[in-house]
């Protein structure tokens, strides 16, 4: 009996312990792979990226739609007409010449008595060399700027959606930013203020005497019969004659493009860096 007994307490002394230990004592047995088998420690879990918070997502996603949007109408901007001169002549032709960023300008024309001066010449080769570096060097400006602009957007989209916004990230980001406004500006500057300048050095046949494009960058002048004002000529026909001149899409464009670029840069600003957080590791 008193060996059944002992028998039995020590079976029941065995199923409780099993049983009824405290946890911690499994964990530590566990940890220290004395556990039933030898099994070591379980895997813990592998840390995940806390999500970047909904405001600072969609305050860093609209700057980076701004900066992207200025960056598309930039690169726009350096394939399109900057400037255009107009000759109109009564019972004539009317004939426009078109200056772009790059290596060429275009002349268009319509109405009798056009001839055959019309389609895409070189700067240089017709007498417009300094003209033409103007123009060159506006359009690697605003390429610089656009492609800038583009890789600022990119990493803001990327910041928001996948890998956070950290401090140097934020002002790669804002420098990037800044070099490709300032760039930018400098080609819409520099080709409204010295392009006068640049078709005096040229010549080219324009009077110098205001009103002309050798005197101011937008303007418009008139003659008539046989009469001179300036860019005006009016043939000894009689015919009246209208010239004007200014900017055109492409140099709207480049304004456009700049204020996209100021309003992305004033959103980047506002949106304040932040790293992704790591959930850390839950216990086994």
């Amino acid at each position: 009996m008193v060996a059944f007994s002992t028998r039995f307490g020590l079976l029941r002394s065995t199923q409780v312990s099993s049983v009824d230990r405290p946890s911690h004592y499994r964990r530590d047995l566990r940890t220290s792979g004395a556990g039933e088998g030898g099994a070591g420690p379980p895997e813990p879990d592998s840390p995940q990226r806390v999500p970047v918070p909904v405001r600072h997502r969609r305050g860093l996603v609209g700057a980076s739609v701004f900066v992207l949007l200025g960056a598309a109408i930039l690169l726009v901007a350096a394939f399109s007409g900057w400037w255009s001169l107009t000759t109109n002549t009564s019972g004539g032709p009317v004939r426009s010449e078109t200056f772009s960023p790059g290596g060429n300008y275009a002349v268009s024309c319509s109405g009798s008595g056009c001839g055959t001066t019309t389609g895409t010449f070189a700067y240089a080769s017709e007498g417009l060399g300094a003209v033409g570096e103007l123009y060159g060097a506006a359009q690697v400006l605003l390429l610089i700027a656009g492609a800038l602009a583009v890789l600022t957007a990119l990493l803001g989209f990327l910041g928001a959606f996948r890998y956070g916004f950290p401090r140097r990230r934020f002002l790669l980001c804002c420098f990037a930013l800044l070099v490709a406004f300032g760039l930018a500006l400098a080609a819409l500057v520099a080709v409204s203020a010295f392009q006068t300048a640049a078709l005096a050095q040229d010549g080219g046949g324009i009077p110098s005497a205001a009103p002309s494009p050798v005197t101011s960058f937008w303007g418009s002048c008139s003659a008539n019969a046989g009469g001179s004002n300036g860019m005006c000529q009016s043939p000894l026909s009689g015919a009246a004659v209208t010239d004007s001149w200014g900017p055109t899409i492409g140099w709207a464009l480049a304004l456009v493009g700049l204020l996209f670029l100021l309003v992305g840069l004033w959103a980047l600003f506002r949106t304040r860096p932040t790293r992704l957080a790591v959930r850390g590791f839950s216990a086994p």
